[in-house]
């Protein structure tokens, strides 16, 4: 495992477990969240079920060893657990993955107090 793989690994345990207990203020790299979320700005990352998140929040999530957070676009239970599908808002495509339930890390409180749904 190379260390920054490593730091990826660990930043997402300790987001993890704060997120039990606290929400979280992070800032937010890229720009496919535009005009929503802008590079730099800081959302609020808070703790919900799965199977609460409706299509139309935006969740941050693990895919492919990084945190992207994106908007979810489908929502579908399989075999038990709750798939999504997202996108970014400033995106032409939907993402080249299937999020499962297990992957969502939280979800996305905008400064003006709403919960990144549509």
């Amino acid at each position: 495992m190379t260390e920054t793989h490593a730091s990826v690994e660990e930043f997402i345990r300790a987001l993890r477990s704060k997120l039990r207990t606290h929400p979280v203020r992070i800032p937010m790299r890229g720009r496919s969240m535009l005009p929503t979320v802008g590079h730099g700005e800081r959302v609020v990352i808070v703790s919900m079920p799965p199977g609460e998140i409706e299509c139309g929040a935006i969740v941050l999530f693990v895919a492919d060893g990084r945190t992207i957070l994106h908007r979810v676009i489908y929502k579908e239970w399989v075999d038990g657990e709750v798939m999504f599908l997202t996108r970014g808002d400033n995106c032409q495509t939907l993402d080249n993955w299937v999020v499962p339930a297990r992957a969502i890390l939280g979800v996305a409180k905008l400064d003006d107090g709403a919960t990144g749904g549509a």
